[in-house]
């Protein structure tokens, strides 16, 4: 027991209980966030350490909602009850949730939007509905 093994991983799940702001060794804020992915016997606690500039918007969200999360996961393996089980730790380097895609879109107006060269105007349905503040996962790690 006790290997570890880490890759760039992509989670949505569900808030299981509100996130927590804590402080690392070296004095940085972070907040703290368990995520259930999946569902019933099938599902999968996910601890996801999300730094700046993502700590405020997240410290925002409750229990129940949903997140999705990108980053750097770590998987260890532990024993309980003479049963091996995963332990999943998630680095958070991009987020993305469904309140602050809501948000954005009301709070957005003609004058906010971004210019778009000539000949790439886009349906509504294909415009970038996420606060820029908050990143996209498809440019994560790019």
């Amino acid at each position: 027991m006790g290997e570890r093994m880490s890759v760039y991983a992509h989670f949505t799940g569900q808030i299981l209980r509100a996130p927590s702001e804590r402080k690392s060794s070296a004095g940085n804020r972070y907040a703290f966030v368990l995520l259930l992915v999946g569902t019933g016997t099938t599902g999968q606690l996910v601890n996801c350490n999300v730094f700046e500039p993502f700590v405020d918007g997240v410290l925002q969200l409750r229990q129940g909602e949903s997140l999705s999360v990108t980053g750097t996961l770590t998987v260890s393996v532990y024993e309980k009850n003479g049963e091996h089980k995963a332990s999943l730790s998630l680095m958070v380097s991009g987020v993305l949730s469904g309140r602050f895609q809501r948000q954005n879109l009301a709070n957005r107006g003609a004058s906010q939007a971004k210019p778009r060269p000539p000949g790439s105007e886009k349906s509504s349905a294909h415009r970038d509905p996420f606060p820029d503040e908050w990143g996209r996962l498809d440019e994560v790690g790019a």
